[in-house]
């Protein structure tokens, strides 16, 4: 069975109508650290995961569910490479 690629963030965060640059003041992080997690260039840590839920009240369980599915996804193409 193939695998999706990791599920894209982005919706979530346009439902609350912020850019990153607006997400970044008010976690106060990094435009980056937004940018990079909403990439997929980065995980999603516990800091950063509890000032979501904080700020937003946002449903930090969607962000992990998000994070693993990727994961579970780089080790399947990383075994396929393997057999390949």
């Amino acid at each position: 069975m193939r695998q999706k690629a990791r599920p894209d963030p982005k919706p979530l965060v346009q439902r609350k109508n912020l850019t990153a640059a607006d997400a970044a003041r008010d976690l106060n992080v990094a435009k980056s650290t937004i940018t990079r997690f909403i990439n997929g260039e980065s995980e999603l840590s516990i800091d950063l995961a509890t000032k979501i839920k904080r700020v937003y009240n946002a449903p930090v369980e969607v962000f992990f569910k998000i994070d693993a599915q990727y994961k579970a996804y780089v080790v399947a193409q990383n075994i396929a490479k393997s057999v390949a």
